[in-house]
């Protein structure tokens, strides 16, 4: 199920807008709107796709294996005050954030230390990149002047995406 998300870190805060969230995508479409969406930067991928980061390193795209850890990375992304971008289009980041919680013990009622895994896609995908960034990074091969250009765009087109009137977000 290929969802995409963009992350922008400012301190403390991760500005998260939803990018693509559909069923049945081809790696070369996906491809193609990775390279139209973000052609340059690392691209976290779930690590149980070996074949897809593949072809998209095959495609120019610098996708990596994200650090899939579950309890590290969901407490490393709450660390940080989340912002979620969200608009006609795009809804599917705050209806997942709504829904996304923990299990109960049936008998007692207690919080268990493990998420209910369904309708998760966008929210495994903010914490694969978040963790595997900021919080455990993998090995990122740009040089440094390449991922300041990346950060310097990712933030203009972050000041455009908040100036857009019709466009609501949700912190």
């Amino acid at each position: 199920f290929p969802v995409t998300i963009q992350v922008t870190r400012v301190g403390d805060n991760l500005y998260v807008r939803e990018l693509t969230y559909e069923t049945n995508l081809s790696t070369a479409k996906l491809g193609a709107e990775l390279k139209r969406l973000c052609d340059s930067g690392t691209i976290y991928c779930d690590a149980a796709e070996p074949d897809r980061i593949k072809e998209l390193q095959s495609m120019g795209l610098q996708a990596v294996k994200a650090n899939k850890s579950v309890q590290a990375g969901i407490a490393f992304v709450q660390n940080f005050r989340l912002h979620l971008f969200v608009n006609d289009e795009a809804d599917n980041l705050q209806r997942e954030a709504d829904s996304y919680s923990w299990k109960r013990n049936v008998q007692t009622g207690v919080l268990m230390d493990e998420v209910v895994k369904a309708d998760d896609h966008l929210m495994d995908a903010m914490r694969y990149g978040v963790y595997s960034h900021w919080g455990h990074p993998v090995k990122v091969d740009a040089p440094r002047e390449e991922r300041a250009a990346v950060n310097k765009l990712i933030n203009q087109q972050l000041d455009t995406y908040w100036s857009k009137p019709n466009d609501s977000h949700l912190s």
